[in-house]
């Protein structure tokens, strides 16, 4: 196993989580040396709800985004930014008022990566499972989630267990970088 198809199975396998955690319907997803792919379900999604989806792999990548200070926003290409960048632009309500585009997709970054590290572990372990079969059905992905579940009780102060709006966590995240 490479440690470049290790890279792309956790990355997918951050969009798999966050389809989960954001209750959307378990998709199969792939991996190989090159490419990897995390299935859509074929229905529309709201915006925040793909933008976080299209920013959770790259979450991961970043180490969930603890340390935003090593993302380099202008040296990041590939097809889930130029998605990212695009729902941006399409949907201003996403950004606050007078946020640029590259600080709103830091922002919306910072919490998809807030969001999937209660769920490292889970995220790891479908990553792993992903590096090694080079593909897993919504079954096999159903499966791992539920014998993670099994495993590990859900954190009651955890907004995303209480099934609280992500927009009031983002509210929070966006405060709290103001006071700093």
């Amino acid at each position: 196993m490479s440690a470049d198809i290790h890279t792309i199975a956790v990355h997918e396998a951050g969009h798999a989580v966050m389809r989960w955690i954001r209750r959307l319907p378990i998709t199969a997803v792939w991996a190989d040396e090159e490419d990897g792919l995390c299935e859509g379900c074929g229905k529309p999604i709201d915006a925040e709800t793909n933008l976080l989806l299209t920013l959770a792999g790259f979450a991961t990548e970043a180490d969930y985004m603890l340390l935003p200070e090593r993302v380099n926003l202008a040296e990041s290409d590939g097809d889930d930014f130029d998605s990212a960048w695009r729902i941006l632009h399409h949907s201003p309500h996403l950004r606050n008022e007078g946020e640029s585009t590259e600080g709103a997709l830091m922002r919306w970054m910072i919490l998809a990566g807030h969001t999937l590290y209660p769920y490292r572990e889970l995220v790891e372990r479908l990553g792993f499972a992903l590096a090694q079969r080079r593909h897993l059905s919504a079954r096999s992905v159903s499966a791992i989630i539920r014998e993670w579940c099994k495993r590990n009780e859900p954190d009651p102060t955890d907004p995303v267990e209480e099934g609280e709006n992500l927009r009031a966590l983002n509210v929070a995240l966006v405060k709290r970088e103001e006071a700093a």
